[in-house]
């Protein structure tokens, strides 16, 4: 049987230390999954509520016909910076997965643009033609499920080089990594932590109504605090079945095989719990803090399984750097430049 190693792409060499795109993966990551969750968890709880309601169009789903099309653009623009940078580092592995998967990863393109495109139709529908604006969010949330269920195949499948050899039997570009004990479990946790975090945004923009004057934001508050504590409990659900589901030396590191991977597990349960506490007493702001601390911690032990799955074939502290800055105070400048263009929208829309 081939040996996996030999279908890893040698890497080529980056310009700085690695260190530094680490921390910018990271960081990037961190802020695209609050915003990704935002987005998802906004779409499906306001088709949650168009089913439910007889009444027809809701202050929730009012607030999620707004806020859909700008989330989407967030999303999207939050997650360049985290796949970049898990180009740079992981290149050899993200690039070979996604060519292996070529279809579906290629097909996931014309997905996001009829889910963009989605979102602004229904909220040019909302209110006018309620039979056909419900059956175009619930298409659109639809899109946004299938976008992490293609997601999802590639990065658990670029941590396996040894399922690639499923190539030589299906050379088509349509392989995925559904079959792989982890796939699973890890997907329903990232949806119904969407689901849980879309409950405390909209809680939290209901107190933003609130400090605006508007009675209806009492309701978002209330509704999307249980929200956040049905989606919580079942992520943690699903995060035990992870856990369980992960190769055995990986779980072994989360169960005191590594001091700091251990603590990272215990730090994101300790949040998750606290949130939930918070959450049921209505208090908003340390739910919040909870909250961010769990996602913080998730992210630290996400990377942490990711470098643990490679470290037989590769890891990013082997990879030659040579020292030419340029290019990376090139990004540094432009990266500020557009955070500054962000802000200055985040004040157009608040404004508005």
């Amino acid at each position: 049987m081939m040996n996996p190693a030999d279908l890893i792409p040698i890497p080529d060499p980056i310009g700085v230390p690695w260190q530094l795109f680490q921390a910018l993966l990271l960081v990037g990551f961190f802020v695209h999954l609050l915003v990704m969750n935002a987005m998802l968890g906004t779409a499906m709880i306001c088709l949650a509520d168009r089913l439910r309601s007889k009444r027809g169009p809701t202050a929730g789903t009012g607030n999620g016909a707004g806020l859909l099309p700008f989330s989407i653009a967030f999303t999207i623009n939050t997650g360049i910076v985290p796949l970049l940078f898990l180009q740079v580092l992981y290149g050899n592995f993200i690039y070979t997965s996604s060519i292996l998967m070529a279809r579906w990863w290629m097909g996931a393109i014309l997905v996001l643009m009829a889910l963009y495109g989605g979102a602004y139709w229904y909220q040019g529908l909302y209110g006018r033609r309620p039979g056909l604006s419900l059956a175009v969010l619930a298409a659109t949330v639809v899109g946004m499920l299938t976008m992490a269920f293609i997601i999802s195949n590639n990065m658990t499948m670029m941590l396996m080089p040894a399922t690639w050899q499923r190539y030589f039997q299906n050379p088509a570009g349509s392989l995925l990594n559904t079959a792989n004990p982890m796939f699973w479990p890890r997907y329903l946790h990232m949806v119904t932590g969407a689901l849980a975090l879309g409950g405390l945004f909209r809680a939290v923009v209901g107190r933003w109504q609130v400090r605006c004057g508007r009675k209806d934001g009492l309701a978002l508050v209330k509704s999307g605090l249980g929200w956040f504590v049905a989606g919580s409990a079942l992520q943690v659900g699903f995060g035990f079945w992870l856990l369980l589901a992960l190769r055995t030396d990986v779980m072994a590191l989360m169960l005191g095989g590594s001091v700091l991977a251990t603590s990272l597990l215990v730090v994101a349960l300790a949040g998750a719990g606290l949130a939930l506490m918070f959450a049921i007493q209505a208090r908003l702001w340390p739910t919040t803090t909870a909250a961010l601390v769990t996602v913080g911690a998730m992210v630290l032990i996400r990377d942490i399984v990711r470098r643990a799955y490679l470290e037989g074939y590769f890891l990013p502290d082997r990879l030659q750097y040579t020292s030419r800055y340029g290019p990376f105070i090139f990004f540094l400048v432009f990266l500020i430049l557009g955070g500054g263009a962000l802000f200055y929208l985040y004040r157009k829309f608040k404004s508005a």
